[in-house]
């Protein structure tokens, strides 16, 4: 920093949360994620595979009232995590043979290519939080 330039010291927790503090909507749907049995601490390591995909955005939600029943459609989490996994997936898939074939899969099913996207980035999501669980699993028996 150079001297004379202005500067702010700042809470981290306030950046993170934002101004709505703990009212934010990627927050809330966090907590539920908890209260539906992960653990306290806030690491992707601790969740379960469906508490780390609804926190990045890519759980199909469902859209039902009474006797209506509508299309699921992915919204909320945290919307960086969720592009960078499209990009990540769509590279993964050109050098990993079972994503490759998943996706040839889904497009001989007919299902569209947004669709086929979301899937490779969930099945990503899901392939990197078993690495971790397992490498946290490791670190934990080798002390």
């Amino acid at each position: 920093m150079r001297e004379g330039q202005p500067c702010a010291v700042t809470n981290p927790r306030a950046v993170r949360d934002g101004p709505a503090g703990e009212n934010r909507p990627d927050r809330r749907r966090d907590d539920r994620a908890l209260r539906r049995g992960a653990p306290a601490r806030r690491h992707a390591t601790a969740f379960p595979n469906k508490a780390v995909v609804e926190m990045a955005g890519l759980a199909p939600l469902a859209d039902h009232s009474g006797q209506r029943h509508g299309a699921r459609a992915i919204r909320g989490g945290r919307a960086s995590v969720g592009s960078i996994l499209f990009l990540v997936a769509h590279v993964a898939r050109e050098y990993d043979s079972d994503l490759a074939a998943f996706r040839d899969r889904l497009l001989a099913q007919g299902q569209p290519n947004m669709v086929v996207r979301l899937a490779l980035a969930r099945t990503l999501l899901v392939r990197l939080n078993a690495v971790a669980r397992e490498t946290r699993l490791a670190l934990a028996s080798s002390t």
